[in-house]
């Protein structure tokens, strides 16, 4: 029963606010953001939503990935080679230094690590993949940050200090953080050719939240990049408490 429970803890709602395209002057290429608010809406059901706005502008307006945009440069994970050019699982003995491998044309080589830096299994370290024979491995992977575009951290206030709230150690959901994506929002604009404006609700939905952060004081960083791989700045809410932004209809 409880592994079921925990499995169902947390799902994600994208959405976008209102989005603009603007003349000039012109906005400069890497998105700029700013934090606009942060709700909390407890549910019917208690399924509830902590909702994130901010504000953005970008330069060239190449903003949104869809789900089928899995191909470089916004692929899940990177592959990892050894001197040997062997591939590098979770067993087995491996010669450093390790190399991740990008997949572009017929492959490039970036340097990884000169050690073994293989952790214990986790899932954000390993992938599971089927060959073509039929036969099972446990690889060893470099994660593509690019694979998502906006990231969001929790942070908890004790004492004056902050620490970041890690989701996965709390609920056991190995790998699960609150990092995602939101969709293109010019379709007529992919080669960046317009500046562009607006918001974006990014609705994350829980029936964990009361649970996990009871009264304690929070605040959330966030950033994000373009299709461009251009990163934003990065923003923080205010110190906040679920009490103080719950909003009921």
């Amino acid at each position: 029963m409880l592994m079921n429970f925990k499995s169902l803890i947390f799902f994600l709602v994208i959405t976008v606010g209102v989005v603009s395209c603007y003349p000039p002057p012109e906005f400069p290429e890497n998105p700029e953001i700013e934090f606009e608010n942060i709700v909390f809406k407890p549910g019917d059901t208690d399924v509830d939503s902590l909702i994130l706005t901010i504000g953005f502008q970008d330069g060239n307006g190449d903003l949104g990935l869809e789900d089928e945009d899995d191909s470089y440069p916004f692929h899940s994970f990177n592959l990892v080679l050894d001197s040997n050019d062997s591939l590098v699982t979770f067993d087995g003995d491996f010669t450093p230094p390790f190399y991740s491998l990008i997949p572009v044309d017929n492959g490039v080589l970036e340097f990884l690590s000169d050690t073994d830096i293989r952790p214990p299994y986790d899932c954000e370290s390993y992938e599971i993949v089927e060959f073509f024979d039929g036969s099972f491995d446990t690889l060893f992977i470099d994660p593509n940050e690019a694979n998502k575009n906006i990231f969001v951290d929790f942070y908890r206030k004790r004492n004056g200090e902050y620490t970041f709230f890690d989701w996965a150690q709390v609920f056991g959901n190995c790998g699960f953080d609150w990092d995602g994506r939101f969709p293109i929002f010019d379709e007529e604009n992919l080669r960046g050719e317009k500046p562009l404006a607006g918001s974006i609700d990014y609705s994350m939905v829980s029936v964990g939240f009361q649970l996990a952060m009871r009264n304690d004081t929070f605040r959330v960083d966030v950033r994000i990049y373009d299709r461009e791989l251009n990163l934003s700045n990065q923003v923080q809410s205010p110190d906040f408490t679920l009490a103080g932004i719950t909003e009921t209809e």
